[in-house]
């Protein structure tokens, strides 16, 4: 039902957008709650086997260091992605970690990176002088439809 091709439109955009569009393609799949269950519960009961994308432990490392406040904005449900940041070991570094529970809209709509701003606002890390604009943030993505999410929140987007 799902090719490879199909990955780079589905990569990014949460769970609740994905079993829209498998429901597009086949009568079989299950109704809303009973998919998001099912699929949370495989992915939590099969955190342990999660990679860490290359590089990306260290990068958090190196803006932690500099003091630098990070958040963690996903499309994924709360609990899938509170458990890749228990695996990376950076979750309780984090000020915050929104997930797809948060937002109206997944990516790549702006709201998932337009409220992580909000958050960072109200914590108040620097907001002196208008340090914190979205244009002085930046946003490192893992998807295509991340990478659209941060453009349209006017971050700047890796």
């Amino acid at each position: 039902m799902v090719n490879p091709d199909d990955w780079r439109e589905l990569h990014g955009i949460g769970d609740h957008r994905i079993h829209a569009w498998l429901k597009n393609k086949s009568s079989d799949i299950p109704a809303l709650g009973q998919f998001l269950q099912e699929c949370e519960d495989y992915y939590v009961d099969h955190a342990d086997t999660l990679k860490i994308r290359p590089g990306a432990v260290e990068s958090f490392n190196i803006f932690a260091a500099a003091r630098i406040p990070q958040g963690a904005v996903s499309s994924g449900v709360k609990r899938q992605v509170e458990a890749n940041l228990k695996i990376a070991g950076i979750f309780d570094r984090l000020v915050f970690a929104l997930s797809a529970d948060d937002v109206k809209n997944t990516k790549p709509h702006p709201e998932p990176y337009q409220k992580g701003y909000t958050r960072m606002l109200a914590m108040k890390f620097n907001n002196q002088s208008g340090f914190l604009l979205p244009e002085n943030c930046l946003v490192i993505e893992g998807s295509g439809n991340g990478i659209k999410s941060g453009h349209a929140a006017n971050m700047n987007t890796v």
